[in-house]
């Protein structure tokens, strides 16, 4: 049974491919900004705060990098016939710390804040953690106090780690 709405193939709900879900905007926002900021820094000369950074390499594997799990899940997805919305949150979450370190390079926070290293290694692992509890959550873990506490011991486990200077 197929919907009749733009932009759905036959044999698609609307619940599947939703283009106004606001997270799918999310992420593509985040994805569209992290690779504008590395195309920036690779392609424009002479701004200092990206020299000896590699951001060839970067404007190379962080766009692939942040594709890699919703490619997965949706080509998962497509082999199971799965009829759930992808988890776009989950994707953003996930997404986020690429931009925030790219960001960070662009306004020079690495050179300028002694802390800023450290700070952005801890919050870029709590959004990743929280892209895992929702991705992970999609998958029915009973209890959820179960899911809880896995996202929490991997959290921690990550930043119980002291810092590199």
């Amino acid at each position: 049974m197929s919907d009749d709405l733009s932009g759905v193939t036959v044999g698609t709900s609307a619940r599947e491919v939703d283009p106004r879900d606001p997270w799918r905007r999310v992420a593509a926002a985040a994805f569209v900004l992290t690779a504008a900021q590395l195309a920036v820094a690779t392609f424009v000369p002479g701004l200092p705060q990206f020299e000896g950074k590699a951001f060839g390499a970067r404007l190379a594997s962080y766009p692939c990098l942040m594709l890699l799990v919703p490619a997965i899940w949706a080509l998962v997805r497509q082999r199971r016939g799965g009829t759930r919305p992808l988890p776009w949150s989950g994707f953003a979450f996930l997404m986020f710390p690429f931009g925030v370190d790219v960001t960070g390079n662009t306004a020079d926070l690495y050179d300028q804040l002694w802390w800023w290293d450290d700070l952005n290694h801890y919050v870029n692992w709590v959004l990743l953690c929280i892209g895992i509890g929702l991705l992970l959550g999609r998958g029915h873990v009973r209890p959820a106090w179960a899911l809880a506490l896995l996202v929490l011991l991997v959290f921690i486990q990550i930043v119980d780690r002291p810092p590199v200077y």
